[in-house]
């Protein structure tokens, strides 16, 4: 029994102090696998850039560049980016890639946890921070069809919103 509880507290410790870099890692694993399928399914997409560096500048690191994984992600001028073809010639090095937007906004929002970390509402961050994974931004549903958002949320406020009910008996007669 002394055994169980002693395993129980050393485990919720341990995710008090490090359950932010799980679920961190966990959700970044989850888009990484996100993002190769979708560079599965298009790998030619209209959302792909075309990057040139000289190699020479790649080597003593003259540009913010560095490869996550080498011929798959890389990191530039503090973006993310999944390549989708690399190719090298005469001394320079051509990649087309893909900004991960999901992974750049989910490590902005670790990087200001992890500032915030020893303010005194690290509750009130956390929150923000796991909210951040299961709340739907308004933003997002605009890009891909911004009629079918205003209609869903107008017959969502006329219909759950409405605090008058309407009656459908008359009043009874005294």
């Amino acid at each position: 029994m002394r055994k169980l509880i002693s395993i129980l507290i050393l485990a919720s410790l341990l995710v008090y102090t490090g359950g932010n870099f799980v679920v961190f890692k966990c959700k970044q694993a989850a888009l990484k696998q996100e993002m190769k399928a979708y560079l599965k399914a298009n790998p030619n997409s209209s959302l792909a850039t075309k990057f040139i560096f000289a190699l020479q500048d790649l080597t003593s690191n003259h540009i913010d560049f560095q490869w996550e994984k080498y011929g798959d992600e890389f990191m530039y001028n503090g973006e993310m980016y999944d390549a989708v073809s690399t190719a090298q010639s005469n001394g320079t090095i051509s990649i087309v890639a893909i900004r991960d937007n999901d992974e750049n906004a989910l490590m902005k929002n670790y990087e200001t946890l992890l500032k915030h970390q020893t303010n005194k509402s690290a509750q009130a961050n956390l929150l923000k921070f796991f909210s951040a994974f299961f709340l739907f931004d308004q933003s997002i549903a605009t890009q891909f069809s911004s009629a079918a958002f205003i209609v869903h949320s107008s017959s969502y406020t006329l219909s759950f919103c409405n605090g008058v009910q309407f009656i459908d008996t008359p009043p009874p007669q005294v």
